[in-house]
């Protein structure tokens, strides 16, 4: 894909950054302006992406979010990633970077306090990535944990019911004759 600029008549080539965001990181949503339709992905970055020394996904408890206009089969093809709770594969192209570098947005809705800041959008991808696979190996860790407890537990419930077969005590006979 490219870009002709109007005033040099010079073809720019439009790059892409990729991210993939968790299914409950993506809102998508279809704006009507003008008598056509806007698709956009609102996502939201995980504590812990860090980009150029900046936490995108948590400053003062607030986590930041870029949004993303989307083509139509784009908006579908998410659309489907998070009816499937897949993650989401959100493409940013260059011509949606103000001045090469992409729009973080943070909004306090207690204060109404906003701010935004400008990250190279590779930067961003990669620590969004980072912060992902951080999460995966958190989880797997947390899991592999599950089973030691998990199996302390079977062995726990296995010798308790080896006390109960040994200590049942029989039921009391009813010795009332009428």
């Amino acid at each position: 894909m490219s870009n002709e600029n109007k005033n040099t008549n010079v073809k720019e080539e439009t790059t892409w950054t990729n991210f993939k965001f968790f299914n409950n990181q993506v809102k998508l949503k279809v704006i009507e302006k003008d008598d056509r339709q806007m698709y956009l992905a609102d996502c939201r970055f995980m504590p812990g992406s860090v980009a150029n020394g900046i936490d995108l996904g948590d400053q003062n408890g607030i986590s930041g979010h870029m949004t993303v206009f989307l083509t139509e089969k784009q908006y579908f093809k998410a659309a489907e990633q998070k009816a499937n709770g897949e993650q989401i594969n959100v493409g940013l192209p260059s011509t949606q970077l103000k001045d090469g570098k992409l729009e973080v947005n943070f909004y306090n809705h207690e204060s109404k306090e906003a701010h935004t800041i400008q990250v190279n959008p590779f930067a961003a991808s990669k620590a969004n990535k980072a912060a992902r696979e951080a999460f995966f190996e958190r989880k797997d860790a947390e899991r592999e944990q599950g089973k030691g407890l998990g199996a302390k537990a079977a062995s726990a419930r296995d010798a308790s019911e080896k006390l109960d077969g040994q200590s049942q005590v029989a039921p009391a006979k009813d010795n009332l004759e009428h």
